[in-house]
């Protein structure tokens, strides 16, 4: 039996090599992992502070609607700013968990207005995902909205399923916007966060509701 020193010097430098890889790629993975789980926690300040301050229970509609919307917009801006970041310029978090879900239970004035917030921010931040990043707010905002309308019509609570069915679908929409980086980066980026959109931001969407 070969003991490791017996390896070539070549061999050792290729263990090496692959040990390196899979050690970096692991701790990039957890490294998301962790930051979604704090863009979670940071959500639920939102429910927090819409119960204690009572904005569901304000009369006028055109100023609940806008409060709302001033507060969704604020802890978008606080989740935003508590990014994991692939790269420099390349920042993800969980803004589209907060903002299709205001676009699926607040309606439509208060997700504009967070929108208006979160996509100013991004476009703020600059770098190559600025404009990709925007796109993402809008997309996951408006699939939330189109819900809304959806359960409207319907005039029924969604169940279990069909809230799960939402999360899916919100989820594809916001990786599908990665597909207007360019394809070195579209692959690089879709490798390190797709596992953990799909498990860990599924279960945040159901959390929330």
């Amino acid at each position: 039996m070969v003991g490791f020193d017996g390896f070539p010097h070549r061999n050792k430098q290729t263990l090496f090599s692959i040990a390196g890889c899979i050690a970096t790629e692991t701790r990039g993975v957890l490294d998301t992992f962790i930051g979604f789980f704090n863009n979670a926690a940071l959500m639920l300040i939102l429910c927090v502070i819409y119960d204690t301050f009572s904005i569901y229970s304000i009369s006028k509609k055109s100023l609940r609607d806008c409060l709302t919307g001033v507060l969704v917009g604020l802890i978008c801006i606080a989740v935003m700013l508590n990014p994991w970041t692939l790269e420099r310029g390349l920042y993800f978090d969980t803004r589209w968990v907060l903002l299709s879900l205001s676009g699926l239970y607040f309606g439509l004035i208060p997700t504009v207005i967070a929108v208006i917030f979160a996509g100013a921010l991004r476009l703020y931040q600059g770098g190559p995902g600025g404009v990709v990043g925007t796109v993402v707010i809008v997309v996951t905002a408006f699939v939330g909205i189109a819900w809304n309308h959806w359960k409207g019509n319907r005039n029924k609570p969604l169940s279990w399923g069909q809230l799960y069915v939402f999360g899916v679908v919100v989820q594809l929409s916001m990786l599908s916007c990665m597909f207007l980086f360019p394809a070195y980066m579209r692959n690089s980026i879709l490798k390190k966060i797709a596992l953990p959109i799909l498990l860990v931001n599924r279960r945040a969407i159901l959390t929330h509701l």
